[in-house]
């Protein structure tokens, strides 16, 4: 029987967890080593569970360089993520949101003083709406704004393509270089190559990004979905620059560098 080092295990593991909870739940874009899918185990939940939970307990005994010390606490942050996100969706365990987001992203729920930020942000916006002519409460006028301009999906995917072009330079220049090299992040930004289409589906989301390894990325559209020009920008800065995408080209281009180790992937 082969044996795997943590790393591997892991990401076995995320892979028999998202075919338990649905392609795409866990897994959402892997450029690994594909032989380490092959022959994948059939577990049932209650097993991957305890397979992780000993997981969990291998990696603490497996780390000790300092080097490694990241390494060591994001496996351990992610399988603890993993666990407590299959008890939830299994309905094995009874947690309240908060102490939910905790677990699972490691943030607390905002404080006193950001949720006084947030009512700044709301007012700003409520001012700025006002003053393009909108009236009344803050959720009536952005509907408002949203449905004004109503363009349909082919029209929405020329704009899409058009803000993308401008967003890639700026996320060169604003996001990669503060991240890589400045050669790197050229190097990466010439790889880079995101294709936006629009489908036909009946489900209800609105856009989604697909990504493939060797820096691919499609963003696709739902075309049922209303949208003004407007959303364009915001589609995009999610969705591929400096959004989805974007993350993964890096984590992708640090892994192939070996500056991040297999579970990166």
């Amino acid at each position: 029987m082969k044996t795997f080092l943590i790393e591997e295990e892991y990401i076995r593991l995320s892979f028999v967890a998202d075919n338990i909870l649905g392609k795409g739940s866990i897994v959402d874009a892997y450029y690994g080593d594909i032989n380490l899918l092959k022959d994948l185990p059939q577990f049932d939940v209650p097993t991957l569970i305890r397979e992780l939970e000993q997981l969990r307990k291998s990696i603490s005994g497996k780390f000790h360089d300092e080097a490694d010390i990241f390494r060591k606490t994001m496996l351990e942050k992610q399988v603890d993520a993993l666990i407590m996100y299959i008890r939830i969706k299994k309905n094995l365990i009874d947690i309240g949101y908060k102490e939910a987001v905790k677990v699972l992203l490691d943030i607390d729920i905002v404080e006193e003083p950001q949720l006084q930020l947030m009512e700044q942000l709301r007012y700003k916006l409520q001012e700025l709406l006002k003053k393009s002519g909108y009236q009344g409460t803050l959720f009536e006028m952005f509907n408002l704004w949203s449905t004004k301009n109503e363009i349909d999906a082919d029209e929405f995917l020329k704009e899409v393509k058009d803000i993308a072009l401008v967003f890639l330079t700026k996320t060169r220049d604003k996001v990669l270089s503060k991240i890589l090299l400045p050669s790197e992040a050229e190097e990466l930004i010439k790889s880079s190559n995101v294709e936006f289409a629009v489908v036909d589906t009946n489900q209800g989301w609105s856009g989604y990004n697909y990504y493939d390894r060797n820096f691919f990325g499609k963003v696709v559209f739902n075309r049922k979905i209303k949208r003004n020009k407007n959303s364009a920008f915001g589609i995009v800065a999610h969705e591929a620059y400096p959004g989805h995408h974007t993350s993964c080209i890096i984590r992708e281009y640090l892994y192939n560098k070996k500056k991040l180790g297999a579970e990166a992937s």
